[in-house]
């Protein structure tokens, strides 16, 4: 063997074949397909997470919010422009125009979640569509994360510059019609005292002959009522605060197929959180209809119209923060009973077991 001969075998190069570059890259796209999902499980446990630290954040300060002024925030506080009378919630609105004036308990709530800087921007002689650094400032405890990040693209009512998201609502209990002493189980009766277009919740009035009053009974309500001339504690949670619900995930249609007015409906629904006048944003209420079998009040559907129901658009498990603090996720498969009994604040019933 020649020196040259020597010389190319000991520089000779070793390389991957067609073959063996095909099988590396065939192992590697399994492995990412096995690693994958189990990725998104991760990030998905890691976001619910998050999610139920937001609502215990919220049940702290609802509690923080007790204590300091007796009672909990009202579901929306409506302010009285043309007096020197400080903020009331006594008010049903003497004209359509102060619903504009109005703030939710969410607002309420963010001094004692670290944004007193912000609610101190509110000015209640000024319309808060054309407040944005009280009412479109992202606020990411109001963010759920298996949802969306926090943002203020979300329409105000009446105008102005994009609100601020809430991806919470308050747990009004379940509807009461007073006219009738009873609470109504049709869930189209419930949409429609919402989104009829000629009934104002602010004023009452109306001609549609659709319920106008959301009266305040114990029996029903749950911690947040739109009565204007009730003022609720912990005393009133007479089932326990540890078996009555607070604040909950808030369920979003996505569906646009009918339109309200010149609205939307998942505009109407999807309303900045922190002015008072989305009423549509900010509560919620426990109403299965007992014309729909298995009809259930809390939503996994992104298409389900309803505006009054709890629910989540990612796994079956909503979230939900109680009156003491705690926070948990309840399954939709929940019993409408079970569900009605932790929504109402003094029902005096025995929960189903």
């Amino acid at each position: 063997m020649t020196v040259a001969m020597k010389r190319n075998l000991g520089q000779r190069r070793w390389a991957f074949t067609l073959v063996e570059l095909l099988v590396v890259i065939a192992i590697i796209g399994v492995l990412v397909g096995i690693l994958l999902p189990a990725v998104g499980v991760v990030r998905d446990r890691a976001r619910m997470t998050q999610n139920i630290t937001n609502l215990r954040s919220i049940g702290q300060a609802l509690n923080a919010y007790e204590m300091q002024t007796k009672s909990y925030p009202p579901a929306v506080k409506v302010s009285r422009p043309n007096s020197n009378e400080p903020n009331t919630i006594d008010d049903r609105g003497k004209n359509y125009r102060e619903r504009f004036y109005s703030t939710s308990w969410a607002f309420e709530l963010l001094p004692y979640l670290d944004n007193a800087n912000v609610h101190k921007q509110h000015d209640r002689l000024n319309v808060t569509y054309q407040q944005p650094f009280a009412f479109a400032v992202p606020i990411d405890t109001y963010a759920n994360p298996r949802r969306r990040d926090s943002e203020v693209d979300v329409p105000m009512e009446g105008g102005g510059p994009g609100g601020t998201s809430l991806d919470y609502a308050a747990n009004g209990g379940y509807i009461w019609t007073g006219s009738t002493a009873t609470w109504t189980e049709d869930p189209a009766m419930l949409q429609a005292m919402v989104l009829s277009p000629d009934v104002d919740l602010y004023t009452g009035k109306g001609s549609s002959g659709v319920p106008k009053e959301l009266q305040f009974n114990p029996k029903v309500s749950g911690p947040f009522t739109m009565d204007w001339n009730v003022r609720l504690s912990s005393a009133n949670a007479r089932d326990g605060q540890s078996m009555t619900l607070a604040i909950g995930d808030r369920h979003v249609p996505i569906s646009t197929a009918t339109v309200v007015g010149s609205r939307a409906p998942q505009i109407m629904q999807d309303s900045a959180g922190l002015v008072g006048s989305s009423v549509y944003t900010i509560i919620r209420y426990m109403n299965a209809g007992s014309t729909e079998p298995g009809a259930n009040p809390l939503s996994t559907d992104p298409t389900d119209p309803s505006i009054y129901k709890f629910g989540t658009h990612i796994g079956d498990q909503i979230g939900f923060v109680y009156l003491d603090g705690h926070a948990e996720y309840l399954p939709s498969s929940t019993d409408p009973k079970v569900l009605r009994r932790l929504a109402a604040i003094n029902d005096g019933a025995v929960m189903p077991q």
